[in-house]
């Protein structure tokens, strides 16, 4: 039904976080208290322990796909074949920059470093590797 059910089992009451009309989630790792999760148009990260939800971003284009960087303060996302990051900081205006016009619908990788940017290109028929620069 595109809703995303956050339940805190911890206490003696139940504590639950509904939020609806969404598509995909990614946790920022498994001890860190940052969820990244969107719709078609909206991108937002939710701090567990703040228990405070931010709108990161929101597009006319359908976002297709998103993945934190390695560090946390980065969120890649994909929306029109374009692969882009934003900057996750609290101020007025995010950072963003477009990264690679990909020319297919086909997912990307980030490795384990965030240096570098894998996907597949149906022009070439083969598997590109974008390194980035921090």
């Amino acid at each position: 039904n595109e809703f995303l059910y956050l339940i805190d089992s911890s206490s003696d009451n139940i504590i639950a976080n509904v939020f609806p009309n969404v598509k995909k989630m990614s946790w920022y790792g498994q001890v860190e208290d940052k969820i990244l999760f969107w719709n078609d148009n909206e991108l937002y990260v939710y701090f567990l322990k703040r228990k405070e939800k931010m709108l990161v971003t929101r597009l006319t284009k359908k976002i297709e796909n998103a993945w934190w960087h390695p560090n946390g303060t980065y969120i890649f996302y994909k929306a029109a074949n374009t692969l882009n990051i934003i900057e996750l900081d609290n101020r007025d205006k995010r950072t963003k920059y477009e990264l690679i016009k990909l020319d297919n619908k086909s997912p990307f990788i980030v490795n384990n470093g965030g240096d570098a940017i894998y996907y597949y290109s149906a022009l070439n028929k083969s598997l590109i590797k974008q390194t980035l620069y921090q």
